[in-house]
């Protein structure tokens, strides 16, 4: 993904301190001269992350974190006018640090910090890519229409959030950008009745080197795929997103909004595979990143062009549910992150809570110091647990979040919503999400947070008693 990453093991000097000190240069990719004024950003994966719209603009976020503990896992300066910078007292764990400069470019760096003494850093800057698109197609309504330009595959404890210009219609300008390879553009429509966004182009791009590319989405020609979505009554699904994804593309996908009659129509297909997938979303019950559960999904494989106009016609068969207060929590085997098994039956006598989260959920960082707090008193007497199942893309990121934080309870990472068995399970969509569990093994209550949950979870301990 990364043009290069220096992967390199960092330490304080020789002292009592178990802190770290971290320093270096930053050079510019041509002259290898010190770069003035470069603006670097470090964060420690277990704790904070840094969101790079642009080189000026970098952020550091810990949600959930005191300004003391800030100060020790995450740091920001201007390099001075030999290129250089420092960041003191800095605790020992693994670490992102990005480095940049407007004209002259961007580096991402990989840090483990421990306690051995090593040499300053020397960051080389990659020139910078930059990005321009023209799309071809459908209207833009700014109203209704959402345009995204971002990397294909997570970084880390980086997010990179480039800026765009915004031209006529869908065209955009983008960059400097980092030497990340593999791109992706998205332009959705808000289902306002639902509040979720469905697909309307899903387009891969490769940004492999330095300088300005050009790329032209041409959703105008090609092939069109018309038809009718259909409910379990045959009457017509509103608001339901239809798309078309490449079999022979992976990451292409085109797609529609179904309108009242249920019709739909999608634009600009090539001759070949794909899979036809129908969804809608339901509103969430409560604020937070991603959808609320799915009440239609079905996917069938077609071929383009079609030998009947008529395969394009879809038929729901039965509506997902989320599952109802009171019926039985659908049991699980699975591997927690130290690679125990889990059973879900295994743990009926207790009250149980599931709890879907993300590394990258504000909302879920957020409220972790009070569950910390909350979780010893309840679970010493054995009747009470937690299984937090992270939605994270990179369970290897998990790995990394969690090591510094020791977090008692169980901990489970199975990928994210679109593959994880159990977020299908619990049709969970978004996070933050809570599932929670009486003794009986019944659900009690869904998607309760803060203050709200742990009161509810008192309220089945002392009934339990």
């Amino acid at each position: 993904m990364r043009a290069s990453i220096l992967a390199l093991v960092l330490a304080s000097s020789a002292s009592a301190s178990d802190f770290v000190r971290v320093e270096g240069r930053v050079l510019d990719p041509e002259t290898h001269a010190p770069v003035a004024a470069a603006h670097v950003a470090i964060a420690e994966a277990g704790h904070a992350a840094i969101l790079f719209p642009s080189a000026d603009d970098m952020l550091i976020v810990a949600p959930g974190e005191s300004a003391a503990v800030l100060a020790h896992c995450s740091g920001d300066a201007r390099t001075d006018s030999a290129g250089k910078f420092h960041f003191d007292e800095l605790q020992p764990g693994r670490d992102s640090l990005i480095a940049a400069d407007a004209q002259r470019g961007i580096a991402i760096v990989d840090l483990t910090l421990d306690a051995k003494p090593a040499r300053p850093l020397e960051i080389t800057l990659e020139k910078p890519r930059f990005l321009e698109v023209s799309v071809r197609g459908p209207a833009y309504d700014p109203s209704k229409h959402v345009l995204e330009f971002k990397p294909r595959v997570a970084l880390d404890n980086v997010t990179l959030l480039p800026r765009l210009t915004l031209g006529d219609g869908w065209n955009f300008k983008a960059g400097p950008l980092p030497a990340v390879d593999d791109w992706v553009v998205i332009g959705s429509e808000l289902v306002l009745e639902n509040d979720y966004r469905a697909t309307l182009f899903t387009w891969p791009i490769q940004l492999v080197a330095p300088g300005t590319k050009r790329v032209e989405i041409d959703l105008a020609s090609g092939l069109d795929v018309a038809g009718v979505v259909r409910g379990p009554s045959d009457e017509p699904l509103d608001g339901a997103s239809v798309l078309v994804r490449s079999r022979a593309k992976p990451g292409l996908e085109l797609g529609s909004v179904t309108d009242a009659k249920g019709c739909y129509v999608i634009h600009g297909c090539a001759l070949g595979a794909y899979e036809l997938v129908v969804a809608r979303w339901r509103m969430r019950d409560v604020p937070g990143c991603g959808q609320g559960p799915i009440d239609a999904l079905t996917t069938r494989a077609i071929e383009l062009p079609l030998a009947d106009a008529s395969a394009a016609n879809v038929k729901v068969e039965s509506f997902e549910s989320a599952l109802a207060i009171g019926s039985l929590a659908p049991d699980f085997d699975v591997r927690q992150l130290d690679g125990k098994p889990l059973k879900l039956g295994e743990l009926r006598g207790k009250t149980v809570l599931l709890d879907f989260w993300a590394t990258w959920c504000g909302l879920c960082r957020a409220d972790l110091p009070s569950l910390e707090r909350f979780y010893p008193e309840r679970a010493k007497d054995g009747r009470f647990e937690i299984v937090s199942i992270s939605v994270d893309d990179d369970p290897a990121l998990v790995v990394r979040f969690l090591a510094s934080r020791k977090l008692p309870w169980r901990q489970v990472a199975l990928g994210p919503v679109k593959v994880s068995p159990l977020a299908k399970l619990y049709n969970v969509w978004g996070t933050p999400a809570t599932v929670l569990i009486d003794r009986e093994g019944k659900i009690a209550a869904r998607n309760l947070l803060g203050d709200e949950l742990r009161r509810k979870i008192d309220e089945l301990l002392a009934a339990a008693k």
